[in-house]
């Protein structure tokens, strides 16, 4: 997996490329460091994701928690195919701001 990140004063959008599983518990670091104010809105890009195991939802909860916490806005954009069905089985629907 290859995550990059582009950061504004109050944006941060993450783009996630290839297979999100287990082996990138030390690369979702960033992403939930950059869940800190002054930071309004996270945005996960998930275009390019062909892969999402369960340790990968259960990483994104720990986002989600983090972003929570600090009241910043999470949304996660253009999951495809395989990402979407674990999305849709594991109801993330009801959890995040999924957006076409």
């Amino acid at each position: 997996m290859d995550i990059t990140q582009e950061l504004t004063q109050q944006a941060a959008t993450f783009v996630f490329k290839g297979a999100f599983t287990f082996s990138d518990h030390e690369d979702i670091k960033g992403v939930l460091d950059a869940c800190q104010p002054p930071v309004e809105q996270v945005t996960l890009d998930f275009r390019a994701v062909n892969f999402v195991d369960s340790a990968a939802l259960g990483m994104l909860l720990l986002v989600k928690d983090e972003a929570e916490k600090h009241s910043i806005k999470l949304s996660i954009r253009g999951a495809q195919e395989q990402p979407m069905q674990m999305f849709q089985i594991s109801r993330f629907n009801e959890l995040f701001d999924l957006v076409a």
